[in-house]
């Protein structure tokens, strides 16, 4: 029987002039991985001038996944990724989004069957548990984007007869009011 360890790399590439899906030039940078850690699902993020990618760090020793960072320094080179939010749960796809003067996060925890908000103390390497925005769900990959009457987005609901896709709607304090099913015409295939 052969061994095998599953394993991801981020890769980054500087905006190119035209699409970036006509740009075969712009070469992809594939971001090291750690001994202990391999890196998906990234979220670039800017933040006074600098540029910083969130990912999952899969945690070898732990076997879970551990929300991580890693900052731009020029040239195709990045700072060693660093650990950021370890919980005693699996953590993966770090939404991270601005709100007025602070800086959020909502990482995909649905094994542990909550959404989770995360607000930046010290940006970008110290996080704290601002609240719960729901519990008792399975939603992967929450999303949302500011509107003028507060935010929406939308997530993926594991429900008993399958996936769910939900549109959701929260206040300008990011209470969530309202999660809907999107009806099927909405949905892309």
């Amino acid at each position: 029987t052969a061994l095998f360890a599953e394993s991801w790399n981020v890769a980054f590439r500087e905006r190119p002039q035209g699409s970036i899906l006509q740009d075969h030039n712009t070469p992809f940078v594939v971001i090291p991985n750690t001994s202990r850690h391999w890196a998906a699902d990234p979220m670039v993020f800017f933040h006074q001038g600098e540029t910083y990618i969130f990912a999952e760090l899969y945690d070898y020793v732990l076997w879970r996944g551990v929300i991580g960072v890693t900052r731009y320094l020029g040239n195709g080179r990045f700072s060693p990724w660093k650990p950021i939010i370890q919980e005693d749960f699996h953590m993966s796809y770090p939404y991270v989004f601005r709100s007025g003067d602070e800086i959020y996060m909502i990482p995909e925890t649905s094994r542990h069957h909550k959404v989770l908000l995360y607000r930046a103390v010290e940006f970008p390497f110290t996080w704290k548990l601002e609240r719960v925005l729901k519990e008792n769900v399975q939603w992967a990959d929450t999303t949302i984007y500011p509107t003028e009457d507060g935010f929406r987005g939308h997530t993926q609901a594991y429900e008993k007869d399958g996936p769910v896709e939900l549109e959701l709607h929260f206040s300008h304090d990011l209470e969530l009011h309202e999660a809907t099913a999107r009806p099927e015409t909405d949905r892309k295939t």
